[in-house]
């Protein structure tokens, strides 16, 4: 469709958001080989489990890597091929107006966070096959009297479409119940045969509902502090939250990806409304259910059941920020813009008469231009993290998660005074959360506030006492401010509640060096080295470790590994060049030195080391101008000045020799 192409032809050229970084840019398993895709069945290693959506994303990879416009135009066809689908069920049904649903479907603003997100491509994807499977249950349900087994391919296709749904997302759990709500919309009843027919998907529902709860409870949520409340909070909140769908659909301003939220418990009045509202307009359309009511019913139907998954009473970690969102919306939207479609053919039949029914023509036609253009703005709101949490912040300028990513938009970026002026700001408003005191901590710590940064960090674990990251930051200012044996002690509890942190483990390396434990720093880098095989610090770190024992030919197997991995490392090809002189390869050693030289202009050591290899190869002349570049950047080594004595005197230069050893004598007494 044309128009849905330009709807979303914003969001074409945008880039990645939220947690795009973490579905795509580091997803180990869809950067690896095939052979990474049987572990997303069966041992993922993500936050929920959806083995088909992964091994889409792990195809998208291999396809066009790191640029967003491929993954932007697949959510795009797959949103389309949906309003296509949506059509063609709407005509089995027999629903008049069925094109004009679809184009509304296709453009509709709340559409837009599923479609121009790249990682909700699971609700994209999984929509089209739960509508092939929506299509392929009428076809059984039409031929299931007819003879010789007619009926069999419809509903085997129906059932593994379905399937495929719910491994792309779970949100389609409910379509068993919708099944039997569709029977009683056909047959006028709900019949032994179609709840035989629904038992295989209830099964499915059940497994994958059952995986969902647990990987949002030991993966998503995992220790974080998700607003849960009692039942009858959860039920206040899911009334006003169907209220708040069902009104989004029809009048859809304003769009955000961050809602506020509702605080249960006010009255009775005011947390009951909603569901009595809701028990009168079922109660409205059960009375006329043999005439007008029937088709009413099957739209509810849909919209109400697919929103029970998302309404508050099983834990997510979504509900943090808002007890809504669009794209939980996703599926449920289709029963709204259906069963208007369905009320709009029947206003037009009743009406009759050519003037009236032109002018509901227009106002359709207006409306699905004004949706259109406002799903067109929205979209570009998606094209990339500083424009989308600005945008969510104007909708919703009370929230904190907005306000706290733009923060960490400036940590990534440098700005480290805006950085702690936004999560200062979420702090001061009265949200107390975990995460922003952590973040505002490595805001401080980098500003070096390093009191100001620990204060933070422990009030992070006041509120969440099981935090790694911010037992590892808190080490990291123990670690700054030189209480080495403190800084291990949190590195510790941080790999106690989470010991696949190979950063961590690279710090906690480094302050067990300068404690003098050598053997535990070098099993603390070995193990970073194994967590993370592409990682340079901790193999430039144990290299170093390995030179100082003494074991000079492991130490530069590991400067060769840590320059491979990172070509731009100016200290590890000084170290490389190091080793290989004091190995008797002071030839060998010249290239990294140079390089490293190269690469590091200022430093002083790599020249020093230049120096060295020059000296031993009995290139005096040169090795006494590396020492003499080397002590012009750092005066202050009274090594170098020993060293460039030695080439002087080597050379015969007797005087400056005797020289240069007298100031390194003076700053050796001096140190």
């Amino acid at each position: 469709m044309g128009i849905g192409l330009w709807v979303f032809s914003p969001a074409w050229t945008g880039g990645w958001i939220w947690d795009d970084t973490a579905e795509i840019l580091r997803n180990e398993p869809i950067r690896s080989s095939w052979r990474a895709i049987a572990g997303m069945w069966t041992a993922p290693a993500g936050a929920d489990y959806l083995p088909l959506k992964e091994t889409v994303q792990w195809i998208e990879w291999h396809l066009w890597g790191d640029a967003p416009v491929g993954y932007h135009l697949v959510s795009v066809s797959l949103h389309l091929l949906s309003a296509l689908l949506f059509w063609r069920l709407l005509v089995r049904l027999g629903v008049p107006f069925a094109w004009t649903a679809a184009l509304f479907f296709a453009v509709h603003p709340m559409v837009v966070e599923s479609v121009a997100w790249i990682s909700e491509l699971k609700n994209a994807l999984s929509l089209p096959f739960l509508l092939v499977s929506a299509l392929a249950y009428a076809a059984f349900d039409e031929r299931r009297d007819r003879p010789n087994g007619a009926w069999k391919g419809a509903y085997a296709l129906s059932l593994l479409a379905f399937l495929a749904s719910l491994l792309a997302k779970g949100s389609g759990v409910m379509f068993p119940l919708v099944m039997l709500v569709y029977g009683w919309f056909r047959h006028g009843r709900i019949t032994r045969r179609a709840i035989l027919a629904a038992v295989p998907f209830a099964a499915m529902s059940a497994a994958v509902g059952v995986a969902t709860i647990w990987f949002q409870e030991n993966r998503a949520i995992s220790g974080v502090m998700a607003p849960v409340g009692g039942l009858g909070e959860r039920l206040a909140i899911a009334g006003h939250a169907l209220v708040f769908y069902f009104v989004k659909a029809i009048i859809p301003w304003p769009i955000g990806p961050v809602y506020p939220g509702w605080k249960a418990g006010g009255s009775f009045v005011a947390d009951a409304w909603p569901w009595l509202a809701i028990a009168a307009v079922a109660a409205v359309l059960w009375n006329r259910r043999v005439t007008w009511g029937r088709g009413p019913i099957l739209a509810s139907g849909w919209f109400v059941l697919n929103l029970v998954p998302v309404l508050g009473f099983i834990p997510m970690s979504f509900a943090r920020l808002s007890p809504v969102s669009d794209h939980f919306a996703y599926i449920a939207l289709l029963g709204v813009v259906g069963g208007l479609a369905g009320g709009l053919g029947s206003l037009t039949q009743a009406l009759g008469q050519k003037t009236p029914r032109l002018a509901l023509a227009s106002a359709a036609a207006l409306t699905l231009g004004v949706f259109a253009w406002e799903s067109h703005g929205l979209s570009a709101d998606y094209r990339d993290d500083r424009t989308f949490w600005t945008f969510a912040s104007r909708q919703n300028p009370e929230a904190w998660a907005p306000r706290n990513n733009l923060g960490l938009i400036d940590l990534a970026d440098g700005r480290l005074p805006e950085a702690a002026a936004q999560f200062e700001a979420v702090l001061r408003s009265g949200e107390q959360q975990a995460e922003v005191h952590n973040n505002l901590g490595v805001a401080y710590t980098r500003l070096g506030r390093y009191d100001e940064a620990a204060a933070r960090f422990e009030a992070a674990l006041r509120l969440q006492p099981g935090y790694p990251v911010a037992e590892a930051n808190l080490g990291n200012v123990l670690a700054q401010t030189r209480q080495y044996d403190q800084a291990v002690v949190h590195y510790r509890r941080s790999l106690e509640l989470k010991p696949d942190m190979a950063d961590v483990h690279t710090r906690l390396g480094t302050a067990y060096l300068l404690t003098d434990h050598a053997n535990e720093a070098a099993a603390e880098f070995a193990e970073a080295i194994r967590l993370d095989p592409n990682a340079a610090e901790p193999r430039y770190r144990l290299a170093t470790l390995l030179a100082n024992a003494g074991r000079i030919s492991e130490a530069i197997t590991r400067f060769q590994e840590t320059v491979a991995i990172d070509p731009a490392r100016a200290d590890a090809y000084a170290g490389l060049g190091l080793a290989l002189t004091l190995s008797q390869r002071a030839q060998e050693a010249l290239e990294p030195l140079r390089r490293a030289v190269a690469l590091q202009p200022r430093s002083a050591e790599a020249r020093a080391y230049l120096g060295l290899a020059l000296f031993r190869l009995g290139r005096i002349p040169e090795a006494i101008e590396a020492y003499r570049s080397a002590v012009r950047i750092s005066g202050g080594n009274p090594d170098i000045w020993f060293n460039l004595a030695d080439a002087l005197r080597s050379a015969g230069r007797v005087d400056e020799a005797r020289q240069a050893t007298a100031e390194a004598e003076r700053l050796q007494r001096r140190h």
